[in-house]
Formats: structure tokens, sequence, C-alpha cells
């Protein structure tokens, strides 16, 4: 994928039927990559909800699991951040399924998938 000849990713998918694989699930369930079981920490405020309405049980356990890293750490660590008012700011798990769930949704960047890059090497 990352070496010629360089294909977008429908014609990769595409490409796999031809050969006789299935599409992978993640895939046909809607997120933009096939990686980490939907939980990868690349991914942005658009992937997170995603797992949230599709994998909730996901969800629920990436979302505990960054509360551990930060009484682990002591540290508000978080693997989301937005910009407000041109300030960036963390932003949680928590934080962000309980603006979902209020339908608070104008802070939410649900164009946000995030997930470029996982596997490229720049040098």
């Amino acid at each position: 994928m990352c070496q010629e000849p360089f294909l977008f990713k429908d014609e990769m998918i595409s490409y796999l039927g031809t050969v006789g694989i299935k599409i992978p699930k993640l895939y046909k369930l809607g997120f933009s990559h096939n990686n980490c079981s939907g939980m990868c920490v690349r991914g942005g405020q658009g992937h997170f909800i995603h797992l949230l309405k599709t994998f909730p049980d996901r969800y629920a356990w990436l979302e505990n699991y960054e509360k551990e890293m930060q009484a682990y750490l002591g540290q508000e660590v978080t693997i989301l951040k937005r910009t407000r008012n041109k300030v960036q700011e963390n932003l949680s798990l928590e934080q962000l399924r309980k603006e979902y769930q209020a339908n608070q949704t104008e802070q939410i960047d649900m164009f946000d998938i995030g997930g470029y890059g996982c596997f490229v090497n720049y040098d």
C-alpha cells in the first residue's frame, strides 16, 4: 500500500474480490480502516463517534482504559484533542461520549476520522 503501484482504497477493496479475499468486517461497517478492532488511537472525533455507535462495548473499554492511564501517569492524557477559540485542549473519550449523547454535536468534528500514516515510514 505504501509502494507503487499506488492505489486508492476503493481500488484496493475492489481488488480483494478479484483474488477471492473477503472485504474486512470493519470496512463493511463503515470504518475508514481495518486496524486495531476499530479502537485506533490515531482516530479522530468522527471515528470514535462511529465506534461508540457501532461497538459501544469497545468504546466503553477504551474510555475506561484512558481513565486508568490518566490515574497511572498522574496526568490528563487523552487520545483526542480539539481546538476551540484557537486554543488546543484535551478531549477525553468520556467528554466526547457525553457531548454526543446530550446532542451537543456542534462541538464534535464528525469529519475528523484520523488514522492516517499508521504504518508509513517517512525516512
